[in-house]
């Protein structure tokens, strides 16, 4: 195992991919949520659960994709900030980056929003459709 640096990096880089993994679950389970009642009607209409899935699934892919340049945008700057925050007359912390710290970032998240969806696909196939049709809104 690494020492004092690398065992730092370790840490926060696994503490990074269950952030990521969080939010883009959270993101799945709400879009889930606000249109179960959507996709029981999709489903009384005749879709089948893979297509009313693919409904929810589309769209977490479609953000999860767009997500990534905006996310590596706002990380550069972010780090740059920081970088420069943090530097005093005795030490300066260089800003450097790697595309290989981006490619790293969207695999992550790519990984993360497939097992989401799978998760919310398995949702999907589960949930039963006269309780939703009968909530009032």
């Amino acid at each position: 195992l690494d020492e004092g640096p690398g065992a730092f990096r370790t840490i926060m880089t696994a503490i990074s991919i269950i952030i990521a993994a969080g939010v883009v679950y959270n993101n799945a389970r709400i879009a889930f949520i606000e249109r179960e009642r959507d996709l029981a009607t999709l489903r009384i209409l005749g879709f089948t659960k893979v297509e009313t899935g693919y409904v929810l699934l589309g769209e977490l892919g479609a953000l999860s994709i767009l997500a990534l340049p905006v996310g590596a945008v706002i990380g550069y700057f972010l780090w740059t900030y920081v970088a420069t925050a943090m530097s005093t007359d005795l030490y300066a912390i260089p800003t450097v980056v790697e595309a290989e710290g981006f490619g790293y970032a969207a695999i992550i998240v790519l990984i993360a929003a497939v097992a989401a969806g799978a998760l919310v696909q398995r949702d999907v196939n589960r949930f039963d459709l006269v309780p939703v049709l009968k909530s009032r809104e």
